[in-house]
């Protein structure tokens, strides 16, 4: 589906310059990038566009679009320009948020509307398996997707079978706000504090290598200001 929005949007930018999306030269893409580059567009994004079109085009000189020397020199110029940035601090606080979550509009559970009900549970959801937004969006209440426990207790949820995952080489951190990434970043970086291993931590959110959380996705939720603990009391001042 994202291949498709970025593919269309590529064609309806060849039609306005008279130009075939299909079989249009690499001079004709490299224009569209730049832009895109122009616009604020980052090098992953890029990338991405670089990829829907190389799935659509038939190619020159017998290679994708993507391959070629040309492509591969502006996305590369692309990322000198417009390096990505990884924030080393959340954007939000995990414990302020469950605790709002534990007030009303979400509590009590007797009483709550079914929009903020499943706005709590899809985070809780979010936060507590630290999974990619496509695979959270897979999760099908099917009946070959569900399976309730004998005493009704709990449920658990398998994806879609026509699901594929899609492993993300550069994840965007610096985006504002609450949001699934974030929400990935901050759950990795509190099961880390907490003391969960590393191994169990990138099983969970199925990354192959530790270096994926360590450079792309770990961030300071200790606090603000870890040094500020020693103008606190002591155990012995308090006793006094």
């Amino acid at each position: 589906m994202d291949y498709e929005n970025r593919w269309k949007l590529f064609s309806d930018w060849c039609n306005g310059k008279a130009a075939d999306p299909v079989r249009c030269p690499v001079a004709i893409v490299l224009e569209f990038l730049q832009s895109l580059l122009d616009s604020g567009r980052s090098h992953s994004t890029l990338r991405v566009y670089v990829a829907a079109i190389s799935s659509r085009h038939e190619g020159v000189d017998g290679a994708t679009v993507g391959c070629h020397r040309l492509v591969s020199l502006f996305l590369r110029g692309a990322l000198r320009l417009r390096p990505p940035r990884t924030l080393r601090a959340p954007a939000w606080d995990l414990p302020l948020v469950l605790e709002a979550m534990s007030l009303p509009p979400f509590e009590p559970l007797t009483q709550v509307g079914l929009k903020w009900l499943s706005m709590k549970v899809a985070f809780l959801l979010a936060i507590t398996s630290a999974k990619r937004v496509g695979e959270l969006q897979a999760l099908s209440v099917a009946e070959t997707c569900l399976q309730w426990n004998p005493d009704g207790s709990g449920v658990v949820l398998w994806p879609n079978v026509t699901f594929l995952p899609k492993v993300l080489s550069r994840t965007h951190l610096n985006q504002p706000g609450m949001r699934c990434h974030s929400i990935r970043s901050v759950a990795t970086s509190w099961a880390a504090l907490r003391g969960v291993p590393l191994e169990a931590i990138c099983a969970a959110a199925s990354w192959a290598m530790p270096g994926t959380f360590t450079r792309f996705y770990r961030v300071n939720v200790a606090g603000h200001c870890p040094m500020a603990a020693v103008l606190r009391p002591s155990s012995a001042d308090s006793k006094e």
